[in-house]
């Protein structure tokens, strides 16, 4: 850009040249163009980013890790080469701390809702005006809406459980069905982180999950995704290649929001031998009475379960349930295990003893 009077220099706003490499504005309309950012924690399959979303050049990648290295290969986003990525190591590193030392009748809803807030105020400080349009893990989304990081943005979450106020509902429920329990009143949240959620929820641009039950609660919103490793199998082929007639397994640990009582109630009604896969949380006489024998999950107990009994009042992340259909075995379970129609799976009222029972003497007796 000449001037014609150095005495007296045009300014940006006067000289008419737009494509000249001073000129401010159209600097601005460059790098204020649409960009996302990634809000990431923990890598879930079913949200393998290559497939739910188109990734740009310009996207920001903020998780708490990002590679299979030091043995984290639950953090293994497997983002693309070249992309800006800030990871957090130090978050991770006291979290995995303070869980591993979690005192006996420590409460863990608080300490992960803890470092879930930790790591949704640092997000939030490291995105740039430019940021439009965000993609946010849903442990992150109260935090991110307390924050006011949502205000202005739109977003999508990557969701793979219950919200708080519906998993609060089903406690309440269940809490009434069994005041006995001491473990019901776990896993709550404060009103406001809950009450936030929900908003945030409701605003959502859109609601990725694999989750069935969560996409019928938000219909306009959901975007279903398949779950991983969903068995596409013969049914009637892989029953038939079962040729050891296995036992009755519950899907445990032993805990009231994983149906123990229900199991209880009705297993002693029937009479019926079980065995109970994983720890006993609830109480030490809650089977008393019963043949009940107790395995871990590092057992060979699918081989040895022809029916398992699955009715938690939510189980986010299925994986056991699955691999039991994969293998022709049938599966009690409830609405939210989140999964969608299988000739094998059958879902009940989770708080009806009588429809577990009535199942079980379909399926079994």
């Amino acid at each position: 850009m000449a001037h014609t009077n150095q005495d007296s220099p045009e300014s940006c706003a006067s000289c008419g040249v737009h494509d000249c490499a001073f000129n401010a504005e159209a600097h601005l309309s460059v790098i204020s163009t649409d960009r996302t950012a990634w809000l990431l924690d923990e890598y879930v399959p079913e949200f393998d980013l290559t497939r739910i979303h188109h990734i740009a050049r310009q996207d920001l990648f903020l998780t708490i890790w990002h590679t299979s290295l030091l043995g984290k290969h639950g953090y293994d986003w497997r983002m693309p080469k070249g992309l800006d990525i800030k990871t957090h190591p130090l978050i991770l590193l006291r979290r995995s701390l303070a869980l591993r030392h979690l005192p006996p009748g420590g409460k863990l809803q608080a300490v992960l809702e803890q470092f879930d807030r930790r790591l949704a105020d640092t997000y939030a400080r490291q995105l740039p005006y430019t940021v439009t349009k965000l993609v946010i893990w849903q442990n992150l989304l109260p935090f991110l809406e307390l924050n006011k990081a949502l205000g202005g943005r739109s977003y999508r979450i990557l969701a793979w459980r219950a919200p708080r106020h519906v998993l609060h509902r089903l406690l309440d429920q269940a809490q009434q069905r069994w005041p006995v329990s001491q473990t019901l009143n776990d896993f709550r949240s404060a009103p406001v982180i809950t009450q936030a959620e929900e908003r945030a929820f409701a605003h959502a641009e859109q609601i990725l999950t694999p989750s069935t039950a969560l996409a019928r609660l938000y219909p306009d919103q959901a975007v279903i995704l398949p779950w991983h490793h969903w068995p596409e199998v013969d049914v009637q082929w892989r029953t038939a290649e079962r040729q050891v007639r296995g036992g009755i397994s519950f899907l445990g640990p032993v805990i009231a929001r994983r149906g123990a009582y229900l199991v209880r109630e009705v297993m002693a009604r029937l009479q019926l031998p079980f065995t109970v896969v994983g720890h006993q949380l609830e109480g030490a006489d809650l089977f008393r009475g019963l043949d009940v024998r107790y395995v871990g999950f590092d057992t060979d107990w699918l081989d040895q379960t022809e029916l398992l009994l699955a009715p938690a009042l939510t189980d986010f992340r299925p994986r056991a349930i699955i691999q039991a259909l994969s293998r022709g075995i049938p599966v009690i379970a409830g609405e939210w295990c989140g999964l969608p129609p299988h000739p094998l799976l059958h879902l009940i009222d989770v708080l009806d003893e009588a429809a577990l029972e009535q199942t079980v003497r379909a399926l079994w007796v």
